[in-house]
């Protein structure tokens, strides 16, 4: 179930998770938000068992988190990660398949930076 990301929740949602984040920044009043809305379900269901948590913000009801990542107009979606680095922002409403593709280059590029790490202890 996607997460609401909220002013309250912020430091709970955000600092207490050590994986990378999918955000979508919306408004109940904008057409191409709702139909992102219905994209994230089958996200999150392609990638329950990778370590990523998909969020939503209602841009209206969450002043402070809008002014911290400088939000202007949605749906923008972020990909921030581990150490809470913005890796990704995409405004406008994208196809299906190139969320996909974004995420898995993400996940592809953590998977891929942890083996290089163990391979360098191989070697030493």
């Amino acid at each position: 179930m996607i997460k609401e990301l909220t002013d309250k929740n912020y430091s709970e949602m955000i600092n207490n998770y050590n994986g990378i984040f999918f955000v979508d920044f919306y408004s109940p009043s904008c057409g191409p938000c709702q139909n992102l809305s219905e994209f994230l379900p089958h996200l999150e269901n392609k990638y329950i068992d990778n370590k990523i948590k998909f969020l939503k913000c209602n841009i209206t009801e969450n002043p402070k988190i809008v002014s911290k990542y400088q939000i202007r107009s949605v749906p923008l979606t972020l990909i921030i990660n581990e150490k809470k680095e913005i890796k990704d922002a995409t405004l406008g409403l994208q196809q299906m398949d190139y969320y996909f593709n974004l995420i898995d280059k993400y996940i592809l590029k953590k998977k891929s930076s942890k083996n290089k790490s163990k391979l360098w202890w191989k070697f030493w």
